[in-house]
């Protein structure tokens, strides 16, 4: 369970910084 979760909030950041980045470059 503490994997998983783990797993699931690295994604959620990793996708969250990712959504930023790619805005910032594109804006």
């Amino acid at each position: 369970a503490v994997r998983q979760n783990e797993r699931v909030i690295a994604a959620y950041l990793g996708a969250g910084a990712g959504g930023v980045q790619l805005k910032e470059t594109t804006t």
